[in-house]
């Protein structure tokens, strides 16, 4: 297929964008180029790209394109909370408007990144897809919102897709340390210590990149009519965890590291397991191959293989809230989070 891919500087898109061209699909990338040099490693070729910022979205963007699979967002809690209405704007607006776009330039399937953050709080009994959702953030509130937008566009000829993935973690190329996995991770990589700032009691699904971008290949192929305005809860039953259990794992993965509690660390209202039963029913091609130990070994051993200096690999690099906020101070980006001078680079 031909695919516009935005988000494709990103920590998934980087991951995904390969997976699609192995793949055999055509793929073109839309990405504002804010972390496009957050690498882990050797830089290695984008696929064909369009320097754009989403909320610009138009039908020019989606011509020739068989599907759309949307990435780019203020992609945590964190960077949500910073400017909330800005939120709402990127994380939803520019959703619904690159989906209107998409719909007018005859584009067949839509496939859009949310999250099992929608489910917030709750029992403890795994949440499906047909559960009542609780979002406690910005970021959560703005999936949801998006959903049910996408929901209402579509139509016999226009295929919208919800992918409620689990928290991602593992390596990409263009890292992130501000997942919980990965930020133990690297903190008990580079220092010995790994600094729990709740009390660990929360549940939290967790996915590795690989295998959201690897849902997101089957998903492309399945048949439409299994798929539209369908929600898919991306993960693995077995991969619920206690935050508490992620940090055990990483003690016994990285020799030397020991494990603290923030002074005054509380619950994490955030708590939430999920039932993955749906995808693994209706789309078998899906078959995930990582699990969190396996996950954090791989971390360790690309953080040997590459000699990342402990500063960066604790510093604002690979931090999204971070960048974003060295970015503006710098002014590279306005205070409406766009970057000056972009130009579409096709």
């Amino acid at each position: 297929m031909r695919v516009l891919l935005t988000g494709h500087q990103g920590y998934i898109g980087t991951v995904l964008a390969d997976m699609l061209r192995s793949a055999g699909h055509d793929v073109r990338g839309l990405d504002i180029g804010l972390f496009a040099d957050a690498w882990c490693g050797p830089e290695k070729a984008d696929p064909e790209g369009i320097r754009a910022d989403v909320r610009d979205s138009d039908i020019a963007h989606c011509a020739d394109t068989d599907a759309v699979i949307h990435l780019a967002a203020l992609s945590n809690d964190p960077s949500g909370a910073l400017r909330p209405r800005l939120t709402e704007e990127i994380n939803f607006r520019a959703t619904l408007r690159l989906a209107t776009a998409a719909k007018a330039a005859g584009v067949e399937r839509f496939l859009f990144s949310s999250s099992c953050s929608i489910y917030g709080s709750g029992s403890d009994a795994p949440r499906t897809e047909d559960d009542e959702v609780a979002p406690l953030t910005e970021y959560a509130q703005s999936k949801i919102q998006s959903e049910e937008a996408l929901g209402e566009l579509a139509s016999p000829t226009f295929a919208p897709t919800y992918l409620r993935n689990a928290t991602a973690y593992g390596f990409s190329p263009r890292l992130r340390t501000d997942l919980v996995v990965n930020d133990l991770t690297a903190t008990a990589f580079a220092t010995g210590r790994i600094l729990l700032k709740s009390d660990g009691t929360a549940w939290r699904p967790l996915i590795h990149v690989e295998d959201i971008a690897h849902a997101f290949t089957v998903l492309l192929d399945a048949p439409t009519e299994l798929i539209t305005h369908r929600a898919y809860n991306v993960g693995i039953d077995e991969e619920n965890y206690l935050v508490r259990d992620v940090a055990q794992i990483v003690q016994e993965e990285i020799p030397g590291s020991r494990l603290e509690f923030e002074s005054g660390a509380s619950a994490d209202r955030r708590s939430y397991r999920v039932d993955f039963g749906r995808l693994a029913r209706e789309v078998p091609a899906f078959r995930p191959r990582w699990t969190v130990r396996k996950g954090v070994q791989h971390l360790a051993e690309m953080f040997t293989a590459h000699g990342i200096p402990s500063d960066r690999l604790l510093g604002p690099d690979y931090r999204r809230l971070n960048t974003l906020q060295a970015s503006v101070a710098a002014g590279e980006v306005t205070p409406d989070f766009r970057v000056r001078h972009t130009e579409d680079a096709r």
